[in-house]
């Protein structure tokens, strides 16, 4: 048959309206046939009904309340965050907790209707506070398995301790006259006293049965918990919650056995003072390794009758004539000083060598000229380095430095052997002492100026101090400082000699 082709549109229309008649217009679900341009529904679902629901492209909410299937709800309710669905839980007595509740009250349940509830807790999401009790003490065997299920859930309940009790909200716990075995009984109602904060352990008199053992354990389990516990130590009075402990030039015979013990249990100490204490300079830098976050302080020796504390951030030692000569095994000791930013150890003609300045990654002023050593590798770890004089040494290769970006003031001078400048060209200093006794080629200065034209170079002088130090005489026939010497001379302390000797630092030089 052949159909004249004006007729041909009309026939395609009614094809696609035969075929639109029979579209479905619905879902079907086990509780009934839902339009598809539902936007809310009210009903029981299976599983199973869940997978059909997504073709209801405008459904805005969903009352699921009274279905069984709590797992396939919360996960269908997490893959359509944009539709409100709201399902129940049932529990053991007969009660229902909506999956948009933050809190339930499971008090009137029995224990074992409890214990039953918890994989219940798990598909309530929105849950952050279940009441279990009112005065009846729950088990820790409840709360282990209710935790386990939603530790991110608010409980609130009565524990037996002891002879006693202790509710989930206190913040304040006093634990007074106890021994190690309590300790036990406090350690594992700790971890469900979330509301705890402090814990008043007694002291050596009122608690003596109680060791450290316990404390730095219950610590351990709680570190968000103050626990006070006082004591004496070298007849100093002292408690686990200080910031400070002061040993200052009290002998200890036990090499500070007594202290390594109490720093575990010390949660707030910051600084620890055993200055001349006669601890061995090793054993003291074991425990300032061991608590970085302690300030640890004590006195080093080093060269004939140079001494200072490990926290200054300055070493003046170039008076051998008085201070005695930094030879080897006497100069190691600058390794402790950890926290320095300022080091002259000029006119020590026995240094040979400083890798002890691998320690200072503070250090800003470095003066470790007129000795004998030859690797300056060292230096390469003190990235905050600003002024260095390593003239009348025996180094030859100063590529070490090329790192030190931070550099300004480089003095070179009578380096007999240095002919290669090339690895500082990377540096933008301000000033550059070589000297006429440093065999640089002429044409790496002329190289290394054309880079840094404002820096200012000293090739002709000899005495490595002229024009480095003094940049001239006045009137009076007085020499003028290089306004950088003047910062030098405050740093270190210069015009009144304030060398790191003992009697310096008592006199409060």
């Amino acid at each position: 048959m052949r159909f004249h082709k004006s007729v041909i549109p009309a026939l395609l229309l009614g094809l696609l309206l035969l075929a639109g008649c029979g579209a479905p217009k619905s879902v079907e679900l086990s509780g009934g046939d839902v339009p598809l341009q539902a936007e809310d529904v009210t009903m029981v679902v299976t599983a199973e009904d869940l997978e059909q629901l997504d073709g209801l492209e405008g459904l805005k909410s969903a009352d699921f309340s009274g279905s069984a299937c709590y797992e396939e709800l919360m996960a269908w309710a997490q893959a359509h965050p944009d539709i409100d669905v709201r399902y129940t839980v049932p529990f053991p007595d007969g009660s229902a907790v909506d999956n948009h509740a933050e809190s339930a009250d499971l008090s009137a349940l029995s224990p074992k209707q409890q214990a039953a509830s918890a994989s219940l807790l798990q598909y309530l999401p929105a849950l952050r506070s279940v009441k279990l009790s009112d005065k009846e003490p729950v088990s820790l065997e409840l709360l282990a398995k209710l935790t386990e299920v939603r530790p991110d859930i608010e409980y609130d309940f009565t524990l037996p301790l002891l002879k006693g009790t202790v509710d989930s909200g206190a913040k304040k716990l006093s634990f007074i006259g106890h021994d190690s075995k309590d300790a036990n009984a406090l350690a594992e109602v700790l971890p469900y006293l979330k509301a705890l904060r402090a814990v008043d352990l007694g002291s050596e008199e009122s608690s003596p049965e109680l060791t450290w053992e316990d404390i730095a354990a219950l610590q351990g389990l709680r570190p968000d918990v103050e626990f006070a516990y006082g004591f004496t130590l070298y007849d100093q009075e002292f408690t686990t919650l200080d910031e400070t402990m002061n040993f200052s030039h009290i002998k200890m015979s036990d090499e500070g056995e007594a202290v390594w013990q109490v720093l575990p249990c010390m949660q707030k100490l910051t600084y620890l003072d055993m200055d001349s204490c006669g601890i061995e300079n090793e054993t003291m830098a074991a425990i300032r390794d061991q608590y970085p976050d302690i300030s640890v302080v004590w006195r080093v020796w080093f060269g004939g009758i140079y001494s200072a504390r490990t926290d200054t951030t300055k070493i003046l030692a170039s008076n051998p004539g008085v201070g005695g000569s930094l030879k080897p095994g006497t100069y190691e000791n600058l390794k402790y000083f950890t926290k320095l930013k300022y080091i002259d150890v000029g006119h020590q003609p026995l240094l040979d060598d400083i890798s002890f300045v691998t320690y200072m990654p503070d250090l800003e002023v470095a003066i470790v000229a007129m000795g004998c050593w030859e690797d300056c590798s060292p230096l390469a770890s003190c990235p905050h380095l600003e002024y260095l004089e390593m003239q009348t040494t025996n180094c030859k290769d100063i590529s070490p430095l090329a790192g030190l970006k931070e550099l300004r003031h480089l003095n070179l001078g009578h380096l007999f052997e240095l002919t290669d400048i090339t690895p500082i060209y990377g540096l933008d200093l301000e000033r550059l002492w070589i000297g006429m006794m440093t065999p640089v080629p002429t044409e790496q200065v002329e190289e290394y100026h054309r880079l840094h034209p404002n820096c200012v170079i000293e090739t002709e002088a000899y005495d490595p101090h002229h024009m480095w130090r003094w940049i001239g005489i006045d009137e009076k026939g007085n020499p003028i400082r290089h306004p950088r010497y003047d910062l030098l001379v405050d740093q270190f302390g210069y015009d009144s000699e304030e060398y790191s000797f003992e009697w310096v630092e008592d006199r409060g030089w």
